[in-house]
């Protein structure tokens, strides 16, 4: 009984030990992570195919050079999980720049998908660069534009219509 005591002492040591270590690393953290933080939940959001949580990343204000705005954009979103699936991404590269209010992201990517009926893989090696802007303590996208396979780039001016 003694050794049981003991063992939930400990456990609930470590857990404490390592709860005050996120919160520490989580309000020391810079912006750069901050924004890096964003781009990988962005990334996992695509590979569970969830649209909703993919546009609660970006802002209100979001204008890109294709004409789309939020709504618009999510239309193009849901387009993207109606004609691909199984989504896998590679992140090769990040560079972020960082202000006061607002940030850009570079990213580097390869994407693998499948078009829905088929086994086969396809990839696209591309890349986004990101606008954000801080908007209520988080960062959110404000603008995109992505370069990469014409089929996909075509559905991001598609969304306007």
């Amino acid at each position: 009984m003694e050794s049981k005591k003991q063992g939930l002492i400990i456990l609930a040591i470590l857990f404490c030990a390592v709860a005050l270590y996120l919160a520490i690393r989580v309000s020391t953290e810079g912006d750069e992570g901050r924004i890096r933080r964003v781009i990988y939940a962005g990334v996992l959001a695509v590979e569970k195919g969830d649209a909703l949580r993919c546009i609660s990343f970006v802002s209100t204000s979001y204008a890109d050079p294709y004409g789309n705005d939020k709504a618009s954009l999510f239309k193009v979103i849901m387009q993207v999980f109606r004609d691909f699936k199984s989504f896998k991404i590679d992140i090769k590269k990040i560079r972020i720049e960082t202000e006061e209010a607002g940030g850009q992201a570079e990213i580097s990517f390869k994407c693998y998908f499948k078009k829905p009926g088929q086994d086969q893989f396809y990839y696209d090696t591309g890349r986004l660069k990101v606008s954000l802007r801080k908007e209520e303590g988080r960062w959110r996208v404000n603008s995109m534009e992505y370069q990469g396979a014409k089929e996909l780039e075509s559905l991001f001016s598609q969304g306007v219509a």
